[in-house]
């Protein structure tokens, strides 16, 4: 399977259900301190276990910054955030991530390179 994030990728990480067991790796109670926080990818590594656990997942291992890349992540750990315009400030062009939460971070975007498409009937 394709791992559901990429590196740059801003994400929440989900309180914990169940128990620690219940995930590809440990989902420790000093994990549980960084619930509800955004973090953002900063490596992704596929993992060989094929053992299904109660909390599906993607089958990769996910670092994140928030951490300084001490713990394993899956997937069934994380949530993708949306980006969209900051319109609280009408004078700026930065998007936020922002999650169902109220929290908010203000992020700059690089501008993507032109695409060109060729139709041929």
């Amino acid at each position: 399977m394709k791992p559901l994030f990429k590196v740059g990728d801003t994400v929440r990480i989900k309180p914990r259900k169940g128990c620690s067991d219940d995930y590809r790796f440990a989902y420790s109670d000093s994990m549980t301190n960084y619930a509800g926080k955004l973090a953002q990818i900063t490596f992704v590594t596929p993992t060989n276990s094929s053992y299904h656990y109660r909390e599906i997942d993607d089958g990769h291992n996910y670092t994140l910054n928030i951490d300084e890349g001490c713990y394993n992540w899956a997937s069934s750990m994380l949530e993708p955030m949306m980006i969209t315009p900051d319109i609280s400030n009408p004078n700026t062009s930065n998007p936020s991530v922002t999650s169902e939460s109220t929290e908010r971070i203000n992020i700059k975007l690089k501008p993507v390179e032109k695409i060109k498409f060729n139709f041929k009937n």
